[in-house]
């Protein structure tokens, strides 16, 4: 796979990732675009969850 096919792979990833807890973020009182940014996204979550 090309480089192109690769980014493509992990933009789609990242999409799907979005579509599946931006409402996650929105419930616990964050904002939705902190769900799409990709390793914030991981630090918020684990302090949506109470872990370190």
């Amino acid at each position: 796979m090309s480089w192109t096919g690769w980014l493509l792979f992990i933009l789609i990833v990242q999409v799907i990732h979005f579509l599946g807890t931006w409402k996650l973020y929105r419930n616990a009182g964050r904002k939705a675009w902190e769900a799409a940014v990709p390793v914030y996204n991981a630090g918020v979550l684990m302090k949506i969850i109470n872990r370190p």
